[in-house]
């Protein structure tokens, strides 16, 4: 029997998978451009001249391209340069400080990038950036956690995190699957001692895009639906389900409405787990205004369920 089995391993070790190909995703490359700000006052940042955006739109006889804001910056113009070598003035159109993403237009034609399914853990991916400013380049990892959100980047986060190598330069990239379709805007790298790859990097789902666009095109910020509710550290004895711990809410806010008391630990939202304050945040901001979701609490050792009324902005 383990003469057997041993030898169904070496058989289906043997047998040829279809494997990931990075061909699929360069596919990317003609819709990603290298983004480069201007700035008047100071020169450009020498460890990070230069950045990345996404073509996303037409726009009439122009482009609009998806960047990172912290990309933006203070820059007072800016300009793209394509895989080709074609250079192109840019100009802002909305940014959103909350989500990390801004909106520029170029006025000429670019190939836009297609919008690929909700990624799923361990999936094969690329990073498509301009990494260090010397031009763009395709990295490959995988897939490592989705909808990680209070890693502490951005007021709303909503991350695909991946493995696949990204540097200085790449923020505003593209994170795309095997078919070169847009998963993630690359947006941030988790490190200790240098800013350069570990391994752990974060890119804007394409859900917090798609809710961000609109307010995007007429200039931003972004209307993000909020519930003025302040969370407290829970105490390091603390046992059982974790979650946010309520500290504070105003009379006669939603909070109250819908039935909060102090010291509940949140645990849903809908069908969403909720283990943080960005989860929560996230979980609102995603959330359509007007609408009720279900919550679910943690309060004297039982659960109860509350139902919450979104504020419309």
């Amino acid at each position: 029997m383990a003469r057997l089995a041993a030898f169904l391993l070496l058989l289906l070790l043997a047998w040829p998978h279809p494997s990931f190909s990075a061909e699929g995703a360069a596919a990317a490359l003609p819709s990603v451009v290298s983004l480069m700000p201007l700035w008047s006052s100071r020169p450009p940042n020498p460890e990070e001249p230069e950045g990345t955006a996404v073509a996303i739109e037409r726009d009439g006889e122009g482009t609009l391209l998806l960047t990172a804001d912290h990309v933006i910056g203070d820059a007072d113009a800016f300009r793209i340069r394509t895989l080709e070598g074609n250079a192109y003035p840019a100009r802002l159109v909305g940014r959103d400080r909350d989500s990390d993403l801004a909106l520029l237009k170029v006025d000429t034609i670019l190939p836009l990038i297609e919008r690929g399914a909700a990624p799923v853990l361990g999936q094969k991916v690329c990073a498509v950036g301009n990494a260090f400013g010397l031009g763009l380049s395709l990295t490959c990892g995988v897939v490592s956690a989705t909808e990680r959100a209070g890693v502490g980047f951005n007021r709303i986060e909503d991350f695909v995190q991946s493995d696949a190598a990204v540097n200085p330069g790449m923020s505003g990239g593209a994170l795309v699957g095997q078919e070169g379709r847009l998963i993630g805007l690359l947006s941030a790298i988790f490190t200790k001692d240098s800013d350069a790859d570990i391994g752990v990097n974060f890119a804007v789902s394409t859900t917090v895009i798609i809710a961000a666009l609109r307010d995007l095109r007429a200039g931003g910020p972004v209307a993000w639906p909020h519930v003025d509710l302040r969370f407290g550290p829970l105490p390091i004895e603390t046992t059982g389900p974790l979650g946010p711990r309520v500290a504070h809410f105003p009379k006669g806010a939603a909070a109250a409405e819908a039935g909060f008391l102090l010291n509940d630990r949140i645990l849903r939202i809908g069908d969403s787990r909720i283990r943080n304050s960005g989860e929560w945040r996230r979980a609102i901001a995603l959330s359509a205004p007007g609408s009720s979701v279900p919550i679910e609490v943690w309060r004297h050792d039982t659960t109860q369920s509350l139902t919450l009324t979104i504020p419309d902005q």
